[in-house]
């Protein structure tokens, strides 16, 4: 008989409480046992709001410093979630969405060996009655490894030791990311759904990163004109979380 799986959700916090705190919590916790958060200083009552929350196990930084170095600060995440003794771990950003968490649960309890999943990130671009994912230049859908076997006992994992754009899965799982088996379910990206938020991102993106890390011509393209941006439309996932979600995207349109 299998071990029980122990799914244990991963995420890193900055003032994410105006934005899609409750929705992301929520919604990890409908197919993860518990969540581990790690709070890079929030002022905006983020790290409050996680300490309430029932099955989520919340370490606070008194400093920001993840645009200081993101990789020390996600294995600051890393070993934080260990110690909760996760079978399996998923890393998720808080403005992401699994699009079927149940059948994500399930295809892990019936192969809980499989040592790498991927799932097809899809860039949410527009959201109103549909959602409209971005599908040009480096936005184009595609595989990321997301859920992954935890080390066995005495092992230690790191992360890649890279200031900005690190990953968000251990070196050891990156080697791996190849193999990585795919889920048929997509993770939707919404940190670029808002248009009132991209230039302050764009701006943040351009100051930390410069193309040291991202292409400058993929930074470049945050800022393009509607009419150079292709856009393929889907569904709305179906669930409480995204019906949430598509009501607070219908009364900003």
């Amino acid at each position: 008989m299998a071990a029980p799986v122990n799914l244990i959700g991963s995420v890193v916090c900055k003032n994410e409480r105006g934005r899609y705190l409750q929705e992301a919590v929520t919604s990890l916790l409908t197919y993860c046992d518990s969540v581990c958060a790690v709070d890079d200083a929030s002022t905006d009552g983020s790290a409050e709001w996680l300490e309430e929350q029932d099955r989520v196990y919340l370490l606070r930084s008194v400093e920001s410093t993840f645009f200081q170095h993101e990789g020390r600060f996600r294995q600051r995440a890393l070993d934080h979630v260990l110690r909760y003794e996760p079978t399996h771990i998923a890393t998720v950003d808080l403005d992401e969405f699994v699009s079927a968490g149940g059948e994500l649960r399930a295809r892990l309890e019936s192969e809980p060996d499989v040592p790498v999943w991927s799932l097809e990130m899809q860039e949410v671009w527009r959201a109103d009655e549909h959602l409209f994912s971005r599908e040009d230049g480096g936005w184009r859908s595609h595989p990321v490894p997301f859920l992954w076997k935890a080390p066995r006992a005495g092992e230690r994992w790191t992360m890649r030791d890279r200031k900005l754009a690190c990953g968000r899965v251990p070196t050891q799982v990156m080697g791996q990311g190849a193999r990585a088996k795919p889920t048929g379910v997509s993770l939707l990206h919404f940190g670029w759904a808002n248009p009132a938020e991209r230039q302050a991102r764009y701006d943040r993106y351009t100051k930390h990163d410069g193309g040291r890390f991202h292409a400058s011509a993929h930074l470049k393209s945050i800022m393009w004109p509607a009419t150079r941006i292709r856009l393929q439309q889907r569904a709305w996932p179906k669930g409480e979380t995204f019906d949430r979600l598509r009501e607070r995207f219908m009364v900003t349109a």
